[in-house]
């Protein structure tokens, strides 16, 4: 729990230090982006994986939100064992 804290302060200071003309991003336009439904992204949002924006019923994602988002997927390679 401490350390999803830990993200999240971190990613609300990124956001708010980016420019106030922060470019915003619908649900379907992430999914396009991302060759996923539009179901997976809400649920990313949901979940707390993808920070978002709420205004009223619709969701809008900041670049740096995705960014971080992308960010947080990164995974290393790794090499198999040979023998």
């Amino acid at each position: 729990m401490e350390m999803t804290a830990f993200i999240v302060l971190a990613e609300v200071a990124r956001c708010i230090s980016a420019p106030l003309k922060a470019m915003f991003h619908t649900i379907q336009e992430i999914a396009e982006r991302m060759r996923v439904t539009p179901k997976t992204v809400r649920g990313w949002i949901i979940d707390g994986r993808l920070g978002a924006i709420k205004f009223g019923r619709v969701y809008r994602i900041r670049d740096c939100q995705f960014s971080d988002f992308l960010d947080r997927q990164t995974v290393e390679a790794t090499r198999e064992k040979t023998t």
